[in-house]
């Protein structure tokens, strides 16, 4: 019997930064804070990774691969995922079938500001973060949600107002390379989770011959996938217990 995996594919098993699915033809990678732990993370990595991996290992997403593909199955045929702790994304979220990265947004607290400037300096985002008449002052379409400002302010006048992840689907390099899609921002880990079993299902949907997530989604159009994540979420958020 043919292995299921062909394995002059597979890159470096033994990498702990790499956690494979039960079949061996999807892999999730983790950046430092999921192995070592980072200070740049503003989320729980492995938390956060053992519960995408038992979502993934339940969706039959590799067992469609395996029925649908020549065994061995090749590397670029693999379910990829990554989960990056912070908006840095060293685990490369953006180039994956489907990414999860942390979120930490700021806003003006109670305390007053005394200028001291920290959070200016420690921005990377150039024009994020104003001190205007004494109030920190954020431009939200630069911000990219990394937190440091809030973490540095010994006053407490810059504040974290809410935690969470952004969910991003349809990465992929290859002949056709394109980064992946944002579908939401600063979302708890179970509304995700439900973001990548809807992935899952269109994935399973599609039986055309290029078996990307992306594809699938280049396919059915960006807005019609938003449209069925927010009727998802909306289902969801409307079940009683």
């Amino acid at each position: 019997m043919k292995d299921v995996v062909d394995r002059n594919t597979v890159i470096a098993p033994q990498d702990p930064y790499i956690i494979s699915g039960k079949n061996g033809v999807s892999e999730l990678r983790v950046c430092k804070a999921g192995v070592k732990g980072c200070r740049n993370a503003v989320i729980d990595v492995k938390a956060l990774a053992e519960g995408l991996m038992e979502n993934l290992n339940n969706s039959g997403i590799e067992e469609e691969i395996i029925s649908t593909s020549e065994c061995p199955v090749k590397k670029h045929q693999f379910f990829t995922m990554a989960i990056a702790g912070c908006p840095n994304c060293c685990s490369q979220p953006q180039i994956k079938d489907f990414g999860l990265s942390g979120q930490a947004e700021p806003v003006k607290g109670e305390a007053e500001c005394i200028e001291c400037m920290k959070c200016i300096d420690v921005c990377e985002e150039e024009g994020a973060v104003q001190i205007i008449n004494g109030v920190p002052v954020f431009n939200m379409e630069l911000c990219v949600k990394c937190g440091k400002c809030a973490k540095v302010c010994p006053t407490e006048s810059i504040i974290i107002k809410d935690q969470g992840v952004r969910v991003m689907a349809g990465g992929m390099i290859g002949r056709h390379p394109q980064l992946a899609y944002t579908l939401k921002e600063l979302l708890k880990n179970n509304e995700a989770f439900s973001i990548f079993q809807l992935c899952a299902g269109l994935f399973k949907a599609d039986k055309s011959k290029k078996r990307k997530l992306g594809a699938v989604i280049n396919r059915l159009g960006i807005g019609e996938v938003i449209e069925k994540i927010k009727s998802a979420l909306f289902q969801k958020s409307t079940i009683i217990y």
